[in-house]
């Protein structure tokens, strides 16, 4: 086709020949080609059949719930694990972590046990809460056990002989309220 010195380009010709003129137009892209009878290239939608059931709407959308959320019971042992361990580093605390300690112990056993189940979350926290419970209640007891007899052999020793250590015969120790001496004597 000839249109006044200008060829028009035909994206299905043969590629022209070496020498010949250039197939490509000066004058831009070439035209989009469109499907017989003027419509979109496309079928409408439903025209074919789905292989897959149509998706559930639901109010939650689609994907995984997650995992259960963590209880009070797992987060209180955990608490009560640690609480337990701090109290034992002060020497009279010892006592009340002995208690804390076997709270958490008992509440981290119950909540390893709905993990289990599956009716809580947090396994992680309610281990921990065990595991600390466990050694607070252990480290407690030792810590009391040796206060008690500590403070019962300080006690034995300490007392009941002549001032000065006299009549003991040990000369080990030294009582100081024997040695009192006035500094001012106002006497005088």
């Amino acid at each position: 086709m000839d249109t006044g010195g200008r060829r028009e380009y035909d994206p299905w010709a043969p590629p022209p020949t070496p020498g010949g003129p250039p197939a490509v137009p000066s004058e831009g892209p070439p035209p989009i080609p469109r499907a017989p009878g003027g419509g979109a290239s496309h079928p409408p939608a439903g025209a074919f059949p789905s292989p897959y059931p149509p998706a559930a709407s639901g109010p939650y959308g689609y994907g995984w719930p997650g995992p259960p959320l963590p209880t009070g019971l797992s987060v209180a042992s955990l608490v009560l694990g640690i609480l337990s361990i701090v109290l034992v580093l002060t020497i009279w605390g010892s006592f009340v972590s002995f208690v804390t300690s076997l709270v958490g112990l008992c509440l981290g056993a119950r909540a390893r046990g709905r993990v289990r189940a599956g009716r809580q979350g947090a396994a992680g926290q309610a281990t921990a809460g065990f595991v600390l419970g466990l050694i607070g209640l252990v480290v407690s007891a030792v810590v009391a056990v040796l206060l008690v007899l500590g403070l019962s052999e300080a006690g034995e020793g300490g007392g009941g002989g002549e001032p000065g250590g006299g009549s003991s015969g040990s000369g080990d120790t030294y009582d100081a309220r024997a040695a009192a001496v006035p500094l001012v004597d106002r006497r005088g």
